[in-house]
């Protein structure tokens, strides 16, 4: 997705005199519940709640323009591949999530590819 963006996407973008786009994810793996939000038949969409939503948006805060952030669950259960082509983060200070298995600080990690 995003050498698609990158490479292909804002190239025809920039040529057509529109805005380039640009992006920041952050991935995290864990439990979510899934809830119907909105008035019934009116406005209603499913949505997520949980801890692993909570800290994927902190996450995502975390990362730059055109950055893919990944939080410590994530990538325990990626390829061996993806861990190539990781680097861990150097948190901030104002960073206070803890991993409550370990009860450490939750490391994050960034896609360098």
């Amino acid at each position: 997705m995003k050498k698609f963006i990158l490479c292909c996407l804002n190239p025809i973008l920039k040529d057509c005199n529109f805005p380039e786009l640009n992006f920041r994810i952050g991935l995290d793996s864990g439990e979510a519940i899934k809830v119907v939000m909105g008035a019934e038949n009116i406005k209603e969409h499913l949505d997520l709640i949980g801890e692993t939503i909570n800290i994927a948006t902190k996450i995502q805060s975390l990362a730059g323009d055109n950055d893919i952030f990944l939080g410590e669950s994530t990538v325990l259960n990626v390829h061996t591949y993806w861990r190539k082509i990781i680097k861990k983060v150097e948190m901030p200070s104002s960073w206070e999530y803890v991993d409550k298995k370990t009860n450490k600080s939750y490391q994050v990690y960034r896609l360098v590819n």
